[in-house]
């Protein structure tokens, strides 16, 4: 699970926001993204995960929150992975606006499944 959450976050991370494997503080500097990775109980060989992306800003316009889950979308969809200890490939399942309570924030949401295969030593 470790190089899998790995994978993600060094991909999210080349975009220049924070990236958090959570829900962060109420206080955070916006935009950034917040990413969860789900994995069902039994454990295939491959693996099929689920990515869920959030990307949430503050500003009156949705432009920002719309470029970086495009540039987001565009660095994940189709791409193929592999490294000494897994190989992923990405295909997006889904993309969505995401309504807040809160009317000033813009949230976007891009949902991948993930085909992990476990080489040998981890």
């Amino acid at each position: 699970m470790d190089k899998l959450l790995t994978f993600a976050y060094n991909n999210l991370k080349k975009h220049g926001y924070k990236v958090y494997d959570n829900r962060p503080m109420d206080n955070v500097e916006v935009p950034f993204i917040e990413y969860g990775i789900d994995i069902p109980l039994r454990n295939t060989n491959p693996l099929l995960a689920t990515l869920t992306v959030d990307v949430w800003d503050r500003r009156n316009s949705t432009t920002t929150v719309e470029n970086l889950t495009n540039d987001i979308d565009e660095g994940l969809e189709n791409l193929s992975y592999s490294d000494e200890y897994i190989q992923v490939k990405v295909k997006r399942q889904g993309r969505y606006k995401v309504d807040d309570e809160d009317p000033e924030v813009k949230r976007r949401q891009l949902i991948y499944q993930l085909r992990v295969f476990y080489k040998g030593g981890c």
